[in-house]
């Protein structure tokens, strides 16, 4: 009877081997994860939130409420703003040239753990090449070499997740004190989860695990076996606690927001996601489940529809754990009517682990079909089309965001990273061809971490720099200009403004009738400061006497004059 593909057989690798992995490991994903230039200022609209949230913290002493331009920010939970608070207290903002490296640093560091976690599971129950597969292949993942240099909950939260779930697996497992002491582990991640994304932090693991003890037929056993008193303390003091605390400190209405727009309305609704009137949104997370990791997604997709054999119940137990913690998160993060690209990214844990064991099982099967290999192919050929046709894209729309762009420069690197796929892929191929099938599972993977370390590194930054540059010097020129002054917005994309600027501002779109109400209140004691797009400068001159103060291209920041000054609106009026 044939090997099971999961887990085939446990591995006896020595532990001073193992040691020297994870530090090589670690290196590694450190060097992939937090090698972000310095330079890249942060991306429009929600990391300068989550940093100028966590900058607050640290300048008023209030870790309890987390504020954004003056305002309780109850989009997320508190642990994102302490983790970012305290990697930026320890940093420093003059050691890296400001607040952006240090912010980014827990979402790279929960990205190596992920790596370690993943290798030190495949490494006891398959084989040491198949914990490497995991590993790198992990780092290999687009979405990974995105959000592990990004400021923000998505990789903290990924982490919590694969955590929570493999301790309460390995619980499970075990004996003795070591289940105990797992299992409140466990209950520590599932807290946390909850204190990172809110219910879906707790919830899915616990979905996961009870479905495949469920399945298993096990499930009375493993809750038997949960030490209830002191899970339930360590989940209520990590993952209640701050609750309970905000309500109290600020009110029992902070939260409400949260658990209504936040969780449920994104999934009734799609509020807060980025196309909220469009279903076709719903479909990012499976879409990127295909197309965004790459090159195992076809190894994985195989792995996830093979049958696996009857000759070892526990290696079917192990299979049938990551099976059902790929089909649950899928589905779970797939409800939300407004997706983001970065609900795919708890995905990519179990997807490493089941597309490595499979295609470590191919590299040993004496033969083996070409059909995923010509997946990987298909696949990558997407990509390079994408990467090859982006530029062009990004230059004709939106105009009013590709003017001043540096197409050229971009076109070049993206010409680059669609070489290097290219010829990766197809060297990869040609091995295998070959029969050289280690040498082609190698090249491949190397492929995907040197383009997506340069599309990530330098193309990426160009991007951000080019769409994050005008606010910045805006946001820098109300700073010195504006100090006492209320400063207006007339439009919208403009959240990151108040953290450039150190101050907060009061927002307005340019449909709303409190806007005119305001500025001639403020124009009765003086000078009024707009932040605006030329189109929106052109609407005020119109209606008031303007003066451009700072022209970023595609930001303006004017000053309308005071009311002793005629406004063309008032003179046309007199004229009539």
């Amino acid at each position: 009877m044939s090997e099971d593909p999961l887990f085939p057989r446990r591995a006896f690798v020595a532990s001073h081997v193992v040691r020297g992995d994870l530090f090589l490991l670690a290196a590694l994903a450190l060097a992939c994860s937090l090698m972000t230039p310095i330079w890249r200022p942060l991306l429009d609209e929600d990391e300068p939130r989550y940093v100028a949230a966590a900058e607050h913290m640290i300048e008023s002493g209030d870790y309890i409420v987390p504020r954004f331009n003056g305002q309780p920010r109850h989009q997320k939970p508190v642990l994102i703003y302490w983790l970012m608070a305290a990697s930026m207290a320890l940093v420093g903002e003059e050691a890296m040239g400001g607040w952006e490296w240090p912010a980014r640093l827990p979402s790279g560091l929960a990205a190596t753990a992920i790596c370690l976690l993943l290798y030190r599971l495949l490494v006891r129950r398959q084989s040491r090449r198949a914990a490497w597969l995991a590993a790198v292949g992990f780092l290999a993942f687009p979405p990974v070499a995105i959000w592990a240099r990004a400021a923000s909950t998505d990789m903290v939260l990924a982490l919590l997740l694969a955590a929570t779930i493999l301790c309460g697996w390995w619980a499970g497992e075990s004996c003795g004190r070591r289940r105990q002491w797992l299992y409140v582990a466990a209950a520590a991640g599932a807290g946390l989860g909850f204190l990172t994304k809110g219910p879906v932090g707790a919830a899915l693991p616990i979905v996961v695990l009870c479905v495949h003890w469920g399945f298993s037929g096990v499930l009375r056993e493993r809750l038997a076996g949960v030490p209830w008193a002191r899970a339930s303390l360590v989940f209520a003091t990590l993952g209640l606690g701050w609750y309970v605390a905000v309500s109290i400190v600020e009110s029992p209405d902070f939260l409400r927001p949260f658990f209504l727009r936040e969780n449920l309305g994104r999934i009734v609704t799609g509020a807060g996601g980025p196309k909220e009137s469009l279903d076709w949104s719903r479909l990012i997370v499976p879409t990127l489940a295909v197309v965004g990791f790459l090159p195992y997604s076809p190894f994985g997709i195989a792995g996830l529809f093979q049958r696996p054999s009857r000759s070892d119940e526990r290696h079917r137990s192990v299979r049938h754990l990551l099976h059902t913690w790929f089909w649950a998160t899928l589905i779970v993060f797939a409800l939300p009517k407004g997706q983001w690209p970065s609900y795919a990214l708890p995905l990519a844990a179990p997807m490493a682990l089941i597309a490595a064991s499979e295609l470590d099982q191919r590299l040993q099967r004496p033969r083996e079909g070409l059909g995923a290999w010509t997946a990987v192919a298909l696949l990558s050929l997407v990509w390079i089309v994408a990467l090859t046709l982006g530029p062009s894209i990004a230059q004709q729309t939106p105009p009013e965001y590709s003017r001043g762009l540096p197409v050229r420069l971009i076109r070049l690197l993206c010409t680059v990273s669609a070489g290097l796929l290219a010829v990766g892929t197809a060297a990869a191929i040609m091995l295998r061809l070959r029969e050289a099938r280690v040498a082609a599972a190698s090249t491949l993977l190397a492929t995907w971490i040197l383009a997506m370390g340069v599309f990530v590194q330098v193309t990426a930054p160009l991007l951000v720099q080019h769409v994050t540059g005008p606010k910045v010097s805006v946001g820098h020129a109300i700073a010195a200009r504006c100090v006492a002054q209320p400063v207006l917005t007339y439009g919208n994309r403009y959240s990151s403004l108040p953290f450039y600027a150190g101050r907060p501002l009061e927002f307005f779109t340019q449909d709303d009738p409190g806007f005119t109400r305001r500025v001639e209140a403020l124009r009765a004691e003086g000078s009024v400061w707009v932040v605006a797009d030329p189109k929106g400068a052109e609407d005020l001159s119109r209606m008031w006497p303007v003066e451009v103060v700072e022209d970023a291209d595609r930001l303006l920041l004017v000053r309308v004059a005071p009311r002793d000054r005629v406004s063309p609106l008032e003179e046309s009026r007199s004229t009539g």
